[in-house]
C-alpha cells in the first residue's frame, strides 16, 4: 500500500498479513515494514512485529519492538511509536536508543520527523564517540 501527497509518494507499506476492518477505518498488520519519503526521496524505514494503520487519517502505529533507520545511518530502537501524518512526526513515551556511528543516546520519550532530521529525546543520557563529536561541531 502506498500513500501519495501532491503527486509524490509519502510512504510505502508492506506486510505479509493484514486484517482489514472497513467500518473502523483500521488495518491490523503483522511484521509491517514502512518506507517514508521526503520530496520523493527515501528518508527512513520502520520495521516492527505489529502495526496498525488508520485508513481515514493515514496515521500509523508500530509496536512490539520497533526499529527505524534513516538513509544517513541513524538507527532508532523503541518499544512502540505513533506516526501522525498531518504533522509528519513520530511520537512515543517509550524508552528509546538512538545510534549514529559509535555514538549512543538513550532516553524515555521521543519525537522525530519521518526522515529523522529533527529529533527530541527526553530523559536522555549518551556516549558521543570522538569522531562523531567532530562531525557535530561542523
Amino acid at each position: 500500500m502506498d500513500s501519495y501527497e501532491d503527486g509524490l509518494r509519502h510512504w510505502s507499506l508492506r506486510s505479509p498479513h493484514a486484517d482489514i476492518f472497513d467500518r473502523d477505518h483500521r488495518v491490523e498488520l503483522a511484521d509491517p515494514h514502512v518506507r517514508f519519503f521526503s520530496n520523493g526521496r527515501s528518508g527512513s524505514s520502520v520495521a516492527a512485529r505489529r502495526g496498525r494503520l488508520n485508513t481515514e487519517t493515514n496515521d500509523f502505529w508500530a509496536g512490539d519492538g520497533m526499529v527505524m533507520v534513516s538513509t544517513d545511518g541513524v538507527r532508532l530502537e523503541s518499544d512502540w511509536m505513533r506516526y501522525e501524518k498531518s504533522a509528519d512526526r513520530f511520537i512515543s513515551t517509550a524508552p528509546v536508543t538512538v545510534t549514529r556511528g559509535r555514538s549512543i543516546v538513550k532516553g524515555v520519550g521521543w519525537e522525530a520527523r519521518s526522515d529523522l532530521s529533527e529529533m527530541v529525546i527526553r530523559e536522555q543520557r549518551g556516549e558521543i564517540a570522538p569522531e562523531d563529536n567532530r562531525l557535530m561541531k561542523k
